[in-house]
């Protein structure tokens, strides 16, 4: 899951990157602080699937019953 997940993370990251800097037609859209916020956001949700798909953080708990 994490090998699909952070690639496509990335992905879009370099995109809104290329638009909010490098695109002559949508430079400063998002301005600093809003590109600021969307890296932050992109990087927790990256942390968090990272740890849950690597099972240092439980996505869920299976209890059997007996």
């Amino acid at each position: 899951m994490r090998w699909f997940f952070m690639p496509l993370f990335v992905g879009i990251w370099g995109l809104v990157t290329y638009l909010e800097f490098f695109s002559p037609a949508n430079t400063n859209e998002l301005g600093f602080i809003g590109y600021l916020g969307m890296s932050v956001l992109f990087l927790g949700l990256a942390l968090v699937l990272w740890f849950m798909s690597s099972g240092k953080l439980p996505a869920y708990i299976i209890e059997e019953e007996e």
